[in-house]
């Protein structure tokens, strides 16, 4: 299924959780979601703000690495990890 955003909404697939650490330490369940990356699929046009003035998610390309509280959105597509949330809930960019 496609999902394209609304208004300065933003479409984020969730990576794939590691396993283990880079030590090789295994990871539990309650340590892989501390952070969340993920990788921006479709962005949203942007919302007016009460002076009529268009606000855009201008820091933010598709293709970009991510990291986001999947606490604050909402999951689209459990078995596809895909989330949206607005632009300003995404916490930073992964400049690798």
């Amino acid at each position: 299924m496609k999902y394209t955003p609304r208004l300065d909404f933003v479409v984020v697939r969730k990576d794939e959780p590691k396993e283990q650490s880079q030590g090789g330490i295994l990871l539990p369940d309650s340590a892989k979601d501390e952070r969340v990356p993920g990788t921006v699929l479709e962005i949203g046009p942007g919302r007016l703000s009460e002076q009529g003035t268009m606000i855009l998610v201008d820091d933010l390309e598709v293709g970009d690495r991510v990291i986001f509280n999947k606490f604050t959105a909402y999951e689209l597509d459990e078995k596809e990890r895909l989330y949206l949330l607005r632009g300003n809930e995404i916490t930073c960019k992964v400049n690798d």
